[in-house]
């Protein structure tokens, strides 16, 4: 048995059957479809609408913007696209989650901690380096730029022969053509040099010119 409905007599200016999946030949919206869009008056989701705040998330309740569209109090928000004024955002690539400031980890991104360090790097490849370097003991540093000074608590190596800093003392402040205690004897431009206290020789002394020599 079935039901009979009266002719459509009004139709509503605010209604439209574009809005409705399933109408009548006639375009009329049939009882037992409209049953399906309405809720019962004990029907739980109702309760998802009973004591919303505007613009505030509520456990448990629909989420009804505020005041310019604003709400609050969301705690965690999961979507697939996600749209900021026209702009889509997408999620953040995993090398900025669970970054540890000051710390270098595999695979994530470094951030400076609150002193602008960081540490935990194995190795680093630059084109360039400026400013002030610290560094542990480094033996694989092959070649260095310009140096203005090198200050050293040891020796000094050069083409595999070593110099300590009481060895190379004897060649700072020297004056050529001077001698000076305790210092290397270097040449004037003139090849003269003078200021020798005694001269002691193993072998014979040539010389282009000898004045009498005055025995005492």
């Amino acid at each position: 048995m079935g039901f009979t409905y009266a002719p459509i007599i009004h139709e509503s200016q605010i209604y439209n059957p574009l809005f409705y999946s399933d109408l009548g030949s006639d375009g009329s919206l049939m009882y037992a479809y409209a049953q399906t869009l309405f809720l019962s008056r004990n029907d739980y989701r109702l309760s998802y609408i009973s004591g919303i705040t505007l613009g505030i998330a509520t456990e448990g309740l629909a989420l009804v913007p505020g005041p310019g569209g604003n709400i609050s109090g969301v705690g965690a928000l999961s979507c697939s696209i996600l749209t900021v004024n026209g702009s889509s955002v997408v999620a953040p690539p995993s090398y900025v989650i669970g970054i540890t400031e000051g710390s270098a980890a595999a695979s994530k991104a470094l951030v400076l901690d609150s002193m602008l360090d960081v540490s935990e790097i194995n190795a680093l490849s630059a084109t360039s380096l400026s400013g002030t370097l610290q560094t542990a003991s480094q033996p694989n540093i092959t070649s260095l730029g310009t140096l203005t000074s090198i200050n050293t608590s040891g020796s000094l190596s050069m083409g595999g022969i070593s110099i300590s800093s009481s060895e190379i003392s004897v060649l700072v402040g020297v004056s050529p053509g001077t001698a000076q205690a305790s210092k290397a004897l270097v040449l004037n431009s003139s090849l003269n040099i003078s200021g020798i206290g005694s001269l002691s020789l193993l072998r014979v002394l040539l010389v282009r010119y000898r004045p009498p020599l005055n025995r005492t």
